[in-house]
């Protein structure tokens, strides 16, 4: 099951360029390296304290 966020999210995706989708999907991968990262260091928790 999808969540809701997901028709939004595929109407986004479906109105950008290529370049736009492309950058997109760089900053994505990106964020989501740097938060698995962080979460290895235990940075993740300890901010949330």
């Amino acid at each position: 099951m999808l969540p809701p966020q997901h028709n939004c999210l595929h109407k986004l995706w479906s109105v950008l360029s290529t370049s736009e989708r492309d950058q997109l999907e760089h900053i994505t991968r990106k964020l989501l390296t740097r938060l698995d990262q962080m979460d290895e260091d235990g940075a993740i928790l300890e901010a949330l304290r």
